[in-house]
Parts: structure tokens; C-alpha cells; sequence
């Protein structure tokens, strides 16, 4: 624990200037639907009133506890997330990585917003914190137990924010895990080093499918036992707002922009982050190749890339639907740079 302690108070007090920086300007309205719903379900308001605004005004205080909480649930898995990278990828990727998640715009803005996107962001960057952790332990068990956190964080943010296609975001978490387990269980002999045991290995993949399931299941049943309390009868947003976006056209009832409109807004929020880590990335990873490139592609990469070919073409488009791929930026574009000082470092 005090280990962590001088980065979690340096990206916790980044987070409170941020926040207090920006208390007194508006952002998009979109980010403030969930709150607004909130409050009306706190004070048991069933219509909006003329005078809705003086009532949030009432509450400004709850208002700005709440995004503080926010940003520091956030600021505590960046810096799990940075300590993993620390063992997966070096000291110097963790820092650049934790640097950028403080200061890049576009991230400390998603951060305290109370959205499915953020709530999504701020999920997979525990998650991928527990996935790293579980390839670094070596006693099996503790293994197993963080990488099945790592699911669960997944699942919960696939079933219990609204987004259900934000599963894609976890492809990653889910492929290493299959991996990872596959390849648990191996005899080790003095003559013979690896002895692959395919029965057991294969076992273990059921177990952790089963798992999942079950895992999937009790999720769903808590969301749906939630819905049903608010609705007064058997609901299932996740479904319905799944059916909503896979219907063309449907979400160009708020509006269309072109695909320079996320060029524009990654620009603007992102700057060279972006560059190092959307454009530079894959072609600094294949030409230098380093020992742990093949995890960061799995459990990082192919998330992000993934989401942008599922979320550039669509017509309608919105700034907070880049906020989940935010920390991943961070994270490519800290091994980029990372390549190109070590590059630096040895022709000079």
C-alpha cells in the first residue's frame, strides 16, 4: 500500500485541480442526462418542473461529491493499472501512461461524468489491471482468482450499465483469459520442463466458461431484479437499447457528422497522444517487436481498434463515445514513445 501511495495522491490532487477548474463551466448535455434522472429519482419527481433548474441548484453539493468520488475510484485503478504496466512493460511505459491518464483532456473530462461510456472506461481499466496481474503471479490459484475479477468487472460493465456493446471492449480480457488458462496447467519434471496435460487443460477452459455463465447469469438477474423495482414489471434496457442501435437509421434521429468529426475531436483532446498511440502504434510494435507485444495487442490494441471500426462509420456521432478507448490510448501511445526514446537513447 505505500507503494501506491505517492501516485495515488499525485493523480488524485490532478483530478480535484481538474474538477475544480472546470465546476463552473457546462459540457455537453448528453453528460448530464444520467444525473438528471438521478436527481428526479432521489427527490421522487416523476415530471420535469419549470423550475427543475433551481432544484439542481439545490443540489450542486451532492453534484460535485458525486464526480469527486467518480474521479477518485477512477485515479485508484490507473494507478493498478500503471503498477501492472510497471512489470508487463517497464517503469518508463507506467509513467508515460499515468502522466497522459492525468492530463490528457479528453480523459480527465470523461472521467467524473456520470455515463455508460466513462462508468465503462474507468471498469475496463480495473479489469485490465486484474488481467495483467494474473500472468505475474505465480501460484495458480491467486492467479485464477484475479483473472476471474477480471471477467467479472467485465461482465459488469456489459450487463449493468446499459451498453451491451461495450463487450467488445473486454474481447481482449476474454481471449488472454482463455489463454492464461489453457496453458495453467503444466507438468514440470527435472528431465522434461513442460509436459502439456491436455485433459486438465481443457477442463479448466469448461470450468472458467461455466464460470462465466454463472457469473453472467446472477449479474443479469440483479439488473433485471433493479429494472423490475424501478419499472414495476419485467424490463431489459440492455436488450432494448441493443435492439435500438442494431436498426439502421435509428440514431440519426439526434444527428450525422462526417468521419473527420472524431479526427477533429481526437485533435483537439488527444493531440500527439493520439498520433503515438492510434496512428504510430502498430507500426512501432511490428518493426521493434518487443517481449510483451503480444499481450499489449490482445488486451489493449484490439479493443481499441475494434471500437473505432464499430464507432467511426456509424452516422451519428459523439465525443463520449471515444471516452472508453481513452485509457487505452494512454497506454499505446506510452509504448510508442517508450520505443522511439529507446531508439534515441542508443544512437546518441
Amino acid at each position: 500500500l505505500l507503494g501506491v501511495l505517492p501516485s495515488l495522491l499525485v493523480t488524485s490532487l490532478t483530478r480535484l485541480v481538474v474538477l475544480l477548474d472546470h465546476y463552473h463551466y457546462s459540457d455537453a448535455p448528453s453528460n448530464y442526462n444520467d444525473w438528471m434522472s438521478m436527481h428526479m429519482h432521489m427527490h421522487s419527481i416523476s415530471i420535469m418542473p419549470n423550475d427543475m433548474h433551481m432544484e439542481i441548484a439545490d443540489t450542486i453539493v451532492v453534484w460535485g461529491l458525486m464526480r469527486a468520488t467518480l474521479a477518485g475510484v477512477a485515479a485508484w485503478g490507473e494507478v493498478r493499472l500503471c503498477r501492472s504496466l510497471t512489470v508487463t512493460c517497464g517503469r518508463s511505459v507506467a509513467r508515460w501512461t499515468l502522466l497522459w491518464m492525468g492530463t490528457l483532456a479528453g480523459h480527465v473530462s470523461a472521467v467524473p461524468a456520470l455515463l455508460p461510456s466513462s462508468t465503462c472506461m474507468i471498469l475496463w481499466t480495473y479489469s485490465t489491471s486484474y488481467l495483467l496481474q494474473s500472468s505475474q503471479l505465480s501460484q495458480p490459484q491467486l492467479s485464477q482468482q484475479s483473472l476471474r475479477t477480471s471477467i467479472a468487472l467485465g461482465l459488469l460493465a456489459t450487463l449493468a450499465t446499459g451498453w451491451p456493446f461495450c463487450a467488445l471492449l473486454f474481447c481482449g480480457t476474454g481471449l488472454f483469459s482463455l489463454h492464461q488458462t489453457y496453458h495453467t496447467h503444466i507438468i514440470t519434471t527435472t528431465t522434461t520442463p513442460f509436459i502439456p496435460n491436455k485433459k486438465k487443460q481443457w477442463m479448466a477452459v469448461a470450468h472458467l466458461l461455466l464460470w462465466v455463465v454463472l457469473c453472467a447469469a446472477f449479474l443479469q438477474g440483479l439488473v433485471m431484479a433493479v429494472d423490475y423495482h424501478a419499472y414495476g414489471r419485467m424490463v431489459s434496457p440492455t436488450w432494448n437499447i441493443f435492439k435500438y442501435n442494431a436498426q439502421g437509421g435509428g440514431d440519426e434521429l439526434y444527428g450525422v457528422e462526417p468521419t473527420s468529426y472524431y479526427i477533429k475531436n481526437l485533435c483537439l483532446n488527444a493531440n500527439g497522444v493520439a498520433v503515438l498511440g492510434v496512428g504510430l502504434f502498430p507500426l512501432l510494435l511490428a518493426w521493434y517487436r518487443p517481449s510483451y507485444a503480444s499481450t499489449m495487442v490482445v488486451t489493449v490494441a484490439l479493443p481499441m481498434y475494434l471500437w473505432l471500426a464499430i464507432v467511426v462509420p456509424r452516422p451519428h456521432k459523439e465525443e463520449r463515445f471515444l471516452f472508453p478507448i481513452y485509457p487505452m490510448m494512454c497506454v499505446t501511445a506510452a509504448i510508442s514513445l517508450d520505443l522511439l526514446l529507446g531508439t534515441l537513447s542508443h544512437t546518441m
